[in-house]
């Protein structure tokens, strides 16, 4: 077959459109939110929650959990936070601020890097799809 009667632009955007489908991604992963430990028996509920994560049949690929992951932002709160992600079973956990994790957090933003033990933002990737966390 000969090519050159086909405009580059043509075979440029047909090999374009194979590398977008060559970088598909297959993945599940869970989102979660505005945990609020220490509100109530949440920290009981969150960890339930965390152990039915955890015993899926299809394994997610990661955990996100994005804002408010503490009430106040204490250090208890965050105690039971710790706790309660063990049930996890370690799959990879990402975490973001919300405003109770930071503005209502005694310590500010240094309190929720203590108490989750995790930076402020993260950056990773997984199977060719890039996340970033931002408060």
């Amino acid at each position: 077959m000969n090519l050159s009667c086909v405009p580059k632009c043509c075979v440029a955007l047909v090999v374009g459109w194979a590398l977008v489908f060559s970088a598909a991604a297959d993945f599940r992963f869970i989102h979660a939110s505005d945990t609020h430990f220490g509100a109530g028996t949440n920290h009981e509920t969150n960890a339930k929650l965390f152990a039915e994560i955890a015993a899926l049949k299809e394994k997610p690929a990661f955990v996100v959990v994005t804002g408010d992951i503490a009430e106040y932002g204490t250090d208890q709160e965050y105690e039971l936070y710790r706790e309660a992600v063990k049930a996890l079973g370690g799959l990879p956990l990402y975490t973001t601020t919300g405003n109770h994790d930071v503005r209502w957090n005694p310590r500010g933003k240094e309190g929720y890097t203590l108490g989750t033990g995790r930076p402020l933002f993260e950056s990773w990737t997984h199977e060719n799809v890039h996340f970033v966390s931002l408060d």
